[in-house]
């Protein structure tokens, strides 16, 4: 169809001529058929406003993607920004060590500058002396407090997802050693040594004489040493422990030791006269003398000590057992709390009985003669 005998000529609108990414259209009008290739080179405006653009994403989007078009044509400019792996971090060593008394130490960080970091503790006992947040190459000061007990422990300070690993040393063992005796009796006897510690201290007890024994030999934590020692036949002579790292000494008196001579006395003075003495008290009748033989009988009580050097009460007396007891219808193992012993003994002069001889009875009925 002809429309006053002229062709009209229609205008084309290209939608490849709007520079979208860059807020701006542009609209290209053409006639002609044939278009040419539109490229950013051959725009100096267009080339600018694109590297302007580019520098301001660079930083803001990983990838950005810059179409130009014009002429039915179009010319596209990729950005990356940087990949995550450039705000990796690490750290100048991977671990550190500490005495018990702990310290302070310096943490180096190496990163881009454009990254951020944080440092973070993951023990109570390490904290900061310095700022833990930064940007780019840093430090981080550290300290360490003192470990008290006697365990050691581990750490560590987080950066990213680096470990900087932290260990200290335990502390030493403290004892409290306590118990010895100024003297121990010439006839033997059993100390309790007692030991306090913390429950991971290990110790050990030993008696350095053959005539006393230590029970434990060793142990952990808080515990009481029984020192048992025997009769003393000689001289009197000292007892050398060794518990828990302490050297304990104490001295064992003789059975026999005779008495210091006594002085050549002076010239007596005249005394002045004064009120009579008392009369001197008849002794108690029924009491044994000192050092006389004293026979008893009736059931045990009180029965302490391990053989031979046993210790219990009969007849109202306290009676004691040494390496020199003969026991008579039995053995030592068999005393016990409640059964009937014949004992015949010196009386000594504390008033305790040396037992010589204990007779153990099946029944009431029967004695030794």
């Amino acid at each position: 169809m002809a429309i006053n005998g002229n062709k009209e000529k229609k205008r084309t609108n290209h939608p490849a001529g709007r520079l979208t990414n860059a807020g701006m259209d542009i609209k290209n009008s053409s006639a002609d058929a044939d278009h040419n290739t539109a490229r950013a080179g051959d725009y100096p405006a267009l080339h600018l406003i694109v590297s302007r653009l580019r520098q301001a994403l660079l930083c803001i989007l990983p990838v950005v993607v810059i179409t130009a078009s014009a002429c039915g044509h179009s010319a596209t400019t990729t950005v990356t920004s940087p990949s995550g792996t450039r705000c990796d971090t690490s750290l100048n060593t991977p671990s550190a060590s500490f005495g018990p008394s702990g310290g302070s130490g310096t943490l180096s960080i190496g990163v881009a500058r454009e990254c951020t970091w944080t440092a973070v503790s993951q023990s109570p006992w390490i904290s900061f002396a310095s700022a833990a947040q930064g940007q780019g190459e840093g430090t981080v000061n550290y300290r360490v407090a003192p470990n008290t007990d006697p365990v050691a422990r581990q750490g560590s300070i987080v950066v990213g997802d680096q470990h900087l690993a932290v260990a200290e040393d335990p502390a030493p063992c403290q004892f409290d050693v306590s118990g010895v005796p100024p003297s121990v009796a010439a006839e033997g006897a059993q100390i309790a040594i007692e030991v306090r510690t913390h429950a991971m201290c290990n110790w050990t007890a030993a008696s350095e004489v053959p005539w006393a024994d230590a029970s434990p030999a060793g142990g952990r934590g808080n515990a009481t040493v029984r020192i048992t020692v025997t009769p003393n036949p000689g001289a009197p002579r000292t007892l050398t422990l060794n518990v828990a790292g302490e050297r304990l000494t104490t001295t064992q008196a003789s059975r026999s030791s005779a008495p210091a001579p006594t002085p050549a006395p002076g010239p007596a003075p005249v005394p002045a006269p004064g009120p009579a003495p008392a009369p001197t008290p008849a002794p108690t009748p029924g009491a044994p003398a000192p050092g006389r033989p004293i026979e008893l009988e009736g059931a045990v009580s009180a029965l302490a000590g391990a053989c031979p050097l046993i210790t219990f009460r009969v007849d109202g007396h306290d009676v004691y057992a040494s390496p020199d007891t003969v026991f008579n219808k039995g053995v030592c193992g068999e005393v016990r709390n409640g059964i009937d012993v014949d004992v015949k003994g010196v009386m000594m002069s504390n008033g305790r009985v040396r037992v010589n001889k204990v007779t153990i009875r099946s029944d009431r009925g029967e004695r030794d003669d």
